[in-house]
């Protein structure tokens, strides 16, 4: 059987004090509920049952504290179950404005009473509850994106020598970077050990076989540097820049004052989507230039030059130039884009979750 609360007089009171939208008030009802308060003893809630034809509006929602719903303690709705537990989670805080009362209910109690008005309140809140977020998203994120334009502008140059550079190791090192790719998947190398294992056969004979491990060699970064099937980045840094200055005209708050709810919402969206691939993209340009940092090469070249490595593998960057192939006598050289070394700056990432 649910729970019985012995309801004060005092929360049964009328307590017709919010004639105008109680929005200020909120807070605090959100704040003593959070405390692991009941709703029904806030000091402004009115527990009685509202009449059939009143139009709440819904202004707030609400779960009970953690620690009431641990213990399995619900509470009170006037609606419907003024003395017995009734909800613990989607609690509505409703405002009435025809008897300027706050009842806090549960989350479609009201609906037992008149199913139109909770349907149109809980649409109307829904409504009100994304432009705030939108609204709020949109003055935390718009003055992020002049910064991320001029990063954007800066990577033009390194995507273009990088995009130069792949397209020379997928015709020119295919060979060489196809076997590092197969062989450094995940950024993990390894070398062969080698060693004898005693099997037993069917008919009882025992021989010897030669296995092969592969022992963790060293971890490096960059690796996609030799993807053999690489996608261009120039097109994808000159698209993320195009739309980042787009949204550029939008930078100013005021702006935002003039649009009704569904442009903000769209707004939000193109600039969760827009901060969203410039992110990916300047995060997989920051690890591919990885893959020809000294450090890098330095590892591939000492790795593949051993006798235990599975692969041969050669490559050196000196002057300008990169020399790539299965050994030195081999290999290819490519000259270096001047801007291969660009720099790849910081971009301020989003506030809040980001609009799909």
């Amino acid at each position: 059987m649910a729970e019985e609360f012995d309801i004060p007089d005092e929360a049964r009171a009328v307590k017709a004090w919010f004639s105008e939208h109680p929005r200020k008030v909120v807070p605090e009802i959100l704040a003593w509920i959070k405390a692991g308060n009941w709703p029904h003893l806030w000091r402004g809630h009115t527990h009685t049952q509202p009449p059939t034809d009143a139009y709440p509006l819904y202004v707030g929602e609400f779960d009970l504290a953690d620690k009431l719903l641990s213990k399995r303690h619900f509470a009170p709705c006037p609606c419907c179950s003024p003395n017995h537990a009734k909800y613990g989670r989607g609690g509505k805080v409703a405002w009435f404005p025809a008897e300027q009362v706050i009842r806090l209910i549960g989350p479609r109690c009201f609906a037992s009473l008149n199913a139109d008005a909770h349907a149109q309140a809980e649409a109307t809140f829904r409504r009100e509850k994304r432009a705030a977020e939108d609204t709020a998203y949109l003055l935390a994120n718009l003055d992020k994106i002049g910064p991320t334009v001029y990063v954007f502008e800066e990577l033009v140059g390194l995507a273009e020598a990088i995009d130069q550079l792949r397209l020379w190791l997928v015709s020119e090192g295919r060979a060489a970077t196809q076997s590092v790719w197969q062989h450094s998947r995940g950024g993990l190398l390894h070398t062969v050990v080698s060693r004898e294992e005693v099997r037993r056969l069917p008919n009882g004979d025992h021989h010897t076989v030669k296995v092969e491990d592969l022992k963790r060699y060293a971890e490096v970064a960059g690796m996609k540097l030799f993807d053999p099937k690489p996608k261009p980045l120039m097109p994808r840094v000159s698209g993320a820049l195009k739309r980042l200055k787009d949204l550029e005209v939008v930078y100013v708050a005021e702006a935002l004052e003039d649009m009704d709810d569904e442009d903000k919402n769209s707004l939000a969206r193109r600039v969760g989507r827009a901060m969203r691939g410039a992110a990916d993209i300047r995060d997989e340009l920051a690890d591919i230039k990885l893959g020809y940092s000294t450090q890098t090469l330095a590892t591939l070249r000492t790795w593949g030059q051993r006798p235990d490595a599975p692969t041969r593998f050669y490559v050196r960057r000196t002057d300008g130039r990169l020399s790539i192939g299965r050994d030195e006598g081999t290999a290819a050289t490519f000259n270096l884009h001047f801007r291969i070394d660009g720099r790849v700056g910081e971009i301020p990432r989003l506030s809040a979750a980001i609009p799909e």
